[in-house]
């Protein structure tokens, strides 16, 4: 048990190592300019380790976004039966953005990598790509979740509304450079005002 426990911390402290020197260096060299045997070397592992981890470069650098989008489709699935469409959804930003999926706090990282993914065409494209896909399976979840309140159209149009509110607060309390907390207290206010507007439309 004490190994196998080992085994985990190690596993979690090279994919840390890896995320944080992938990101510092795609800032300091550039995305495009930087290899994968150059991000190895710089975390202190061979490349085939990085594979071990990450399939890419452009995994690494959103490397938390699998763990968020299971925790979205987690909060879904364990809605309550009082629970109402803005309940979840507002439960849903709070546990995807208090937590640190993959057991690193991507959140103190995020300003820079938003920079990066700013200045990087194929990231930029890369972004738009996920977050579409994420906001299509949570819309399937709440549309199973709430059939009788939710159609397709409806159940995209609260997404979007939440996808909007969440991001449009992040990535503006990052540019001004706010701390981890005061990104998560923006969030947290954004979606509260977006979740009065779906109560007033679905409930």
């Amino acid at each position: 048990m004490a190994e196998q426990g080992w085994r985990e911390r190690k596993k979690t402290l090279t994919r840390r190592a890896l995320i944080e020197a992938g990101l510092r260096l795609f800032r300091d060299q550039g995305y495009q300019e930087t290899s994968i045997a150059q991000v190895a070397a710089a975390a202190g592992v061979a490349p085939r380790t990085f594979f071990g981890y990450f399939a890419g470069k452009e995994d690494l650098v959103f490397a938390d976004t699998p763990a968020r989008i299971e925790t979205a489709l987690r909060v879904v699935d364990e809605r309550g039966p009082e629970d109402t469409v803005a309940d979840v959804l507002t439960r849903v930003a709070e546990e995807t953005i208090a937590g640190n999926p993959g057991d690193v706090d991507l959140l103190g990282l995020a300003s820079g990598r938003m920079d990066l993914v700013m200045s990087t065409p194929s990231l930029q494209g890369a972004a738009l790509h996920r977050l579409w896909t994420t906001e299509q399976r949570l819309a399937g979840a709440l549309l199973r979740a709430f059939p009788d309140d939710l159609d397709e159209v409806s159940a995209a149009m609260v997404v979007g509304s939440f996808a909007g509110a969440f991001m449009g607060a992040a990535g503006a309390s990052l540019r001004r450079g706010d701390r981890p907390d005061e990104v998560r207290a923006a969030v947290g206010r954004a979606v509260r005002h977006a979740a009065r507007g779906i109560r007033a439309g679905v409930g």
